[in-house]
Formats: C-alpha cells, sequence, structure tokens
C-alpha cells in the first residue's frame, strides 16, 4: 500500500462534485467540459485586459487560468459570484491573490498549485463552502488565522511550502478528512491539531519534528500516516489510540525505541520503521494481527521478541541490515509470509521452524554468516527464489533438491568447491549465480542442466574447451558474468 497525496486525484474520485459541475475527468487529470458551464480561459491576457470582465458571462461555474502567466489576479474576479471551481495551477508568477477572493461564496475547489503566492489574504477565510484548497508547491512562509474558518474543508494541500508551523486555528477544521503537509520547515504541531477528529489522511514526511503532541491520539478517524523523514527520537503513548489506523510510516527518524502502545493499532495493515536506531521491539508488536507489511531495515535490531511469530497475517518481511544472530524459535508460526528479506544481518542458521512457511516465495540470506546451507529452507516446498550471497557455504546437500519450485538461485561469493549431481533435478530453476566461489573443477553436472536460462558464473575460471561445451549443450541460455 502506497499512499498518493494528490489533490487532483482526490477531486477526479469526487464523483459528486464532478456532476454537479456538469464536468467529467480528462486523460490528463484536469476535467474537462461536457457542458457550457465550463470555461478555459488558454490567454490569461485576456482575463487581466477584461476591466470588469464585462466579455465573460459572470454565470460560468468553472474557471481555469493555467496557460499564460499571470502577474496578478483583478479585484473583478470577485464578481463571479456562480464559481465554484477554479484553478490557476502553475501561474509561478502569482505572488498574491486579491482580498475580494473572498467575495466567492460558491467557490468548493480552489487549485493553486506551483504559483508564487507567498500569503493568503485574511479573506480566505470566508469562502464558507470551500472543499478542496490545493496550495502545493508554492512560496508560503505562514498561514491566516482564518484559514480555520473554512468549516466545510475536506482536503488541504500545503505540501513543499516553507511553513515553520501552523496557526492553532487549523484545529478549527472539523470537516477535514486529508492533509498534506509534507515538506515544510515544521518543528512542532500545535496541541489544538489533535482536534481533527474527521482527518483520514496526514502527510508529514520531510519535516524537522522532533516530537509530537502528547494527544497526539485525538485523530482518532486517522487511516493513514506518513512521518518519515523527520527527526522523531519517540512516539507519545497516545499512538495506540489510533484504532483505524492502517498505514504507518516511520522510517528515517531517530528512533530508539517503540512504546508498548503501538501493540494497540489493531487496524495497522503496513508499518514502515527502516533507518532508525531500533534495538528491540517491544513484545506488544505481536499484536498488530491485521498487520500485513513490516519494514523495519537498517536499524541495530540483535534479535525478535518470541511474540513477534503471533503476527499471523504478516505476507512481506524486511530484516535487512540489522544485526540479528538468531530468529525466534516459533518463528515458522508466520505461516501467511510470502516475503523474507534477512540480508546484511549475522545469522549463522536458521531455525528449524523455517520449513512451516509454507507460502514463502522468496528468501533472501544474503551477506550473513552462513557456513552451512540452510537445510531447513530445503522444507519450504513454494521457495521461488533464494539467496545465499555472500555466506561461506562449501557444500550443498541433497536435501536442496526438494525445491522443486525454485526459478532463482543465487550462490555468488561463497566458498563452494562442487556442485553435486542431484542440482539438476531443480527441473524448475531458471537462474543460477556461481561466481567468486573456490571450483577445484568444473562442475560436470551443469551440462545437464539444459533448464536454465541465466547461468552466470567466472568463465575465466575454467578452461575455454569446458565453456564452450557448455555453450554448445545449453543452447537457451545466457551464460557467463553477471551484467546488470
Amino acid at each position: 500500500m502506497k499512499l498518493s497525496f494528490s489533490l487532483c486525484l482526490w477531486l477526479l474520485s469526487n464523483s459528486i462534485l464532478l456532476a454537479q459541475l456538469n464536468m467529467s475527468p480528462g486523460p490528463s487529470g484536469q476535467a474537462k467540459a461536457v457542458k457550457e458551464q465550463y470555461l478555459d480561459l488558454e490567454d490569461g491576457r485576456r482575463l487581466l485586459q477584461a476591466e470588469r470582465l464585462a466579455d465573460l458571462d459572470i454565470s460560468y461555474q468553472a474557471l481555469v487560468l493555467e496557460e499564460e502567466a499571470l502577474s496578478e489576479l483583478p479585484a473583478t474576479i470577485g464578481q463571479y459570484s456562480e464559481l465554484r471551481y477554479l484553478s490557476l495551477w502553475g501561474q509561478e508568477t502569482l505572488e498574491e491573490l486579491p482580498e475580494e477572493i473572498g467575495q466567492l461564496q460558491n467557490l468548493e475547489v480552489l487549485i493553486l498549485n506551483s504559483t508564487g503566492i507567498k500569503r493568503l489574504p485574511a479573506s480566505i477565510g470566508q469562502l464558507q463552502n470551500l472543499r478542496i484548497l490545493d496550495l502545493g508547491n508554492c512560496q508560503l512562509q505562514e498561514l491566516p488565522e482564518g484559514l480555520g474558518q473554512l468549516q466545510n474543508l475536506e482536503a488541504l494541500n500545503l505540501s513543499a511550502n516553507q511553513l515553520e508551523e501552523l496557526p492553532p486555528s487549523i484545529g478549527q477544521l472539523q470537516a477535514l478528512k486529508m492533509a498534506d503537509l509534507s515538506s515544510n520547515r515544521l518543528q512542532e504541531l500545535p496541541n489544538e491539531f489533535s482536534q481533527l477528529t474527521q482527518l483520514e489522511e496526514l502527510a508529514l514526511e520531510n519535516n524537522l519534528l522532533s516530537f509530537l503532541p502528547s494527544n497526539f491520539g485525538g485523530l482518532v478517524a486517522l487511516k493513514t500516516l506518513v512521518l518519515a523523514e523527520n527527526q522523531l527520537d519517540q512516539l507519545p503513548a497516545s499512538l495506540g489510540q489510533l484504532k483505524q489506523l492502517e498505514l504507518l510510516e516511520l522510517q528515517d527518524n531517530d528512533l530508539g525505541q517503540l512504546p508498548a502502545q503501538i501493540g494497540q493499532l489493531q487496524s495497522l495493515v503496513e508499518l514502515d520503521l527502516s533507518d532508525n536506531f531500533l534495538q528491540q521491539l517491544p513484545p506488544e508488536i505481536g499484536q498488530l494481527q491485521a498487520l500485513k507489511s513490516l519494514f523495519i531495515t537498517e536499524n541495530e535490531l540483535q534479535q525478535l521478541p518470541a511474540e513477534f511469530a503471533q503476527l499471523k497475517n504478516l505476507q512481506e518481511l524486511q530484516l535487512q541490515e540489522n544485526k540479528l544472530t538468531a530468529l525466534p524459535r516459533n518463528f515458522g508460526k508466520l505461516s501467511q509470509l510470502e516475503e523474507l528479506q534477512l540480508s546484511e544481518n549475522k545469522l549463522e542458521a536458521l531455525p528449524k521452524s523455517i520449513k512451516r512457511l509454507k507460502k514463502l516465495s522468496s528468501l533472501n540470506l544474503s551477506n550473513n554468516e552462513i557456513y552451512l546451507f540452510p537445510k531447513n529452507a530445503s522444507g519450504i516446498k513454494n521457495l521461488i527464489a533464494l539467496d545465499l550471497e555472500g555466506n561461506y557455504i562449501e557444500e550443498l546437500p541433497e536435501e536442496i533438491q526438494e525445491l522443486q519450485n525454485l526459478e532463482f538461485l543465487i550462490l555468488y561469493d561463497n566458498e563452494l568447491r562442487n556442485l553435486p549431481p542431484y542440482l539438476q533435478d531443480l527441473s524448475a530453476l531458471r537462474r543460477l549465480d556461481i561466481s567468486d566461489n573456490e571450483f577445484e573443477a568444473f562442475p560436470e553436472v551443469l551440462y545437464q542442466m539444459r533448464q536454465l536460462k541465466d547461468l552466470i558464473l567466472n568463465v575465466d575460471q575454467f578452461e575455454p574447451t569446458k565453456i564452450q561445451t557448455l555453450k554448445n549443450r545449453l543452447l537457451n541460455c545466457n551464460i557467463g558474468a553477471y551484467e546488470g
């Protein structure tokens, strides 16, 4: 699940509003006219030259001014009392709006994305019917207190501005469901922010937040919360009150621990904790029964709690670049696991229970400290990809032939001295990487592996005649060094 905070997409998904405006979505994401209530003014200067806009019918409900550069919006825009949709997308030379903008009492959508807007007039709060306000990619450094008067506002985009703080009045936006505040300079949120009890999607990534308000859990309707790329070193206990939360992104912060209350997020489906400083996980993490995807890469985990195996619905688990020396003995209880990434740890072996992961299709154990091929992995009948790059494996056991669905086997940079004849029994194998090993002689079994499509090996390690014979036998196989 990946979040896209695009107000254009949000608008186009709002079929009710478009239907009311007699408009339909076009292929480029912009609304197109199907009736004459919609005006696309291609020449922006026509608006500027119209002293009272007398040559334009003020009964139009939608106005798009995106083609020509506008340095100002005339005060006479306030005469367009019927306007419900106004877009000035991309007007980079437009730095402010006239106070008369507040006269557009019927306005429901205001798109100012990628303009040069540096400030909003106080009259912005008079737009009582405004439902969508897009101010992404502007030059805003502050917001007026009047913003809180927009009682019907449902979607607010303030991403990619220069905001250092939010006015306390933002907590008055009781209808707000979606807010994108990413890529600003916010160091903290006002306590009033937690009053947004209807908010469902919140993006705060790429700011300077070092903490969240203690009452942050008041955002009880949240389903999506993105806090990546901040400076958070702890999370408030009230986070556990977000019972509806489905997606939580906390990657690239300074977290050293998680509160036990994280286990109360019973609706959580995806959790990203990558690139932090976590040394351990609370046992309560096992209570996340709805969790399907968990990313904890680039941390300092040395072990996982036994309760971790209670994540019965987990499908994707990424634990690469940690300091794990072993997995819990009951790890095999993760019966729904399909992808497991364990590269760049300190694992020497896998628990016996690993063979119970019947749905596992991808297992990455590269760059660990494995000396013996993990025989327990041979019991994973549905395994399709197995990566053992950068370990110390000297031989392959007979059990490997049980992996009848294996298509990709990476054995690069190990200490293999030969390949056993039963390797040819892997009838599904399509890609085999055996480069950078310690072969004492040419592995004759390769002649029989006609099912291969890609064979990666050090060609200069063997006699040219052997390689030529191999190419003659495996006519449908690409043979040679890895070329990316």
